[in-house]
């Protein structure tokens, strides 16, 4: 996911992977190979097979979304002045993907019907929408999320709309 901060990054975990990783995109763009940096190992979890990421750009903060190798599935927060390790909000959720828990899904932010900044989550294997609230998240898997609709499935989420409320 890019986050438009100070710098301008592209934060990303590479599949298979326990890693986030930062690159900088004006490297793509003057036609250079990219040279990832480690940012930091994602606790406990070193074969993550689904990782979505978003980022809330007003508070600096970006939510990672993650199943791993055995179906465990996370949410994680990172504070984006200054990643390192991360805060799981939520941990070890079996079959995190049919969970009704902001784990193991497709996360971004979009807006709200009142043109707020809203963070979504989509699984891929039930068509489930959910709105997500990370301050309401206790640990407890359905803590902080309601779910808002069902449709087709989508395997991939992009943010949907301006950055900020027009």
């Amino acid at each position: 996911t890019y986050y438009d901060g100070p710098e301008g990054t592209y934060y990303y975990i590479p599949q298979g992977g326990g890693e986030l990783k930062v690159a900088d995109p004006d490297n793509l763009r003057q036609g250079d190979t990219p040279s990832p940096e480690l940012v930091t190992d994602i606790t406990d979890y070193d074969t993550i097979n689904l990782g979505d990421l978003a980022v809330n750009e007003a508070e600096e903060e970006m939510y990672v979304s993650i199943v791993s190798g055995s179906n465990a599935g996370a949410f994680i927060e990172f504070d984006l002045s200054g990643p390192s390790g991360g805060t799981p909000l939520l941990e070890n959720v079996s079959g995190a993907s049919d969970s009704g828990s902001a784990a193991g899904k497709q996360i971004a932010y979009g807006l709200d019907g009142n043109g707020d900044p809203q963070l979504y989550a989509h699984s891929t294997s039930t068509g489930d929408w959910y709105e997500v609230d990370p301050n309401s998240i206790t640990g407890t898997p359905g803590d902080g999320v309601t779910q808002v609709d069902n449709t087709l499935t989508f395997t991939d989420l992009a943010q949907c709309g301006p950055n900020t409320p027009p």
